[in-house]
């Protein structure tokens, strides 16, 4: 997924609300022993007229829940932004997840 900031002030990702589930965002994180986690990233930066990708491996979405199965094809979100630059507001954009069987695509 790729998130574009057209505008001409610096955005933050505060978030997403997942109805029954739970989302984050997580960054991946190699150390120097070649160790690979995940660090979750409580906001990410958006700075005027840039482009940021998530994807597997790198920054990316990881949704949590017990509801979570593989009948589900996908799950309805909303990105929960705030502007920095100007007077605060908040503004909420829905998204789509797709959920992918990883392991049997390979």
């Amino acid at each position: 997924m790729n998130i574009k900031n057209n505008s001409d002030k610096e955005m933050l990702v505060k978030g997403l609300s997942c109805n029954n589930f739970t989302a984050q965002m997580h960054e991946t994180v190699i150390d120097d022993s070649g160790r690979v986690s995940m660090k979750r990233k409580e906001v990410l930066a958006l700075r005027p007229n840039s482009e940021i990708s998530l994807e597997p491996g790198k920054t990316h979405v990881m949704i949590m829940g017990k509801e979570l199965s593989n009948e589900i094809k996908g799950i309805n979100c909303d990105l929960i932004f705030e502007s920095i630059n100007s007077l605060p507001y908040s503004k909420r954009v829905p998204v789509f997840f797709e959920i992918r069987d990883l392991i049997n695509e390979r």
